[in-house]
């Protein structure tokens, strides 16, 4: 270390110019530069990148940012498909896309069952944040996308 040190000043303009020349590379070159600057850190091509690709083009959201799960676990003897229990299911849901300002996704806005588990005794809720620049409708899982049906992927409805 000592011997960089007595280098660096013995050789004080030098080092000054070495540093001023970069610090003009470094302007003249940063509008090409920052071009080509990205936040992603998913490598096209691998295995996550082109799920989140699929997870976008199939529900229109989601992929690079996951949603949250809400779900409402019943207790034993009743089920989802109970009137009264899917009225108040739907009205929690529809109580949080109001106050949290997210899009939901769920067994009442859908009617699919892949929001319901085999026994019905739980249900579950994708809260999407909104984005400003993306208008597209909140969708839901189909049965499809579980290999269930030859059904294309339906849309929950327009994000209000």
């Amino acid at each position: 270390m000592r011997t960089l040190t007595r280098i660096v000043l013995s050789h004080r303009r030098a080092v000054v110019v070495i540093w001023l020349l970069l610090a003009v590379a470094g302007a003249v070159t940063a509008r090409t530069t920052i071009g080509r600057l990205t936040t992603s850190y998913a490598l096209a091509g691998s295995p996550g990148y082109a799920a989140n690709q699929q997870i976008v083009t199939l529900y229109g959201n989601g992929g690079a940012a996951a949603p949250a799960v809400a779900v409402i676990t019943l207790p034993p003897g009743l089920t989802v498909d109970s009137r009264s229990v899917a009225a108040e299911a739907a009205r929690v849901f529809a109580t949080a896309h109001a106050v949290a300002h997210v899009r939901i996704a769920d067994y009442a806005t859908t009617g699919d069952r892949a929001f319901v588990t085999t026994a019905g005794h739980s249900t579950f809720a994708l809260c999407c944040s909104r984005q400003a620049a993306s208008p597209t409708p909140c969708s839901a899982p189909t049965s499809r996308s579980r290999g269930r049906s030859r059904r294309p992927p339906r849309r929950a409805g327009p994000c209000t």
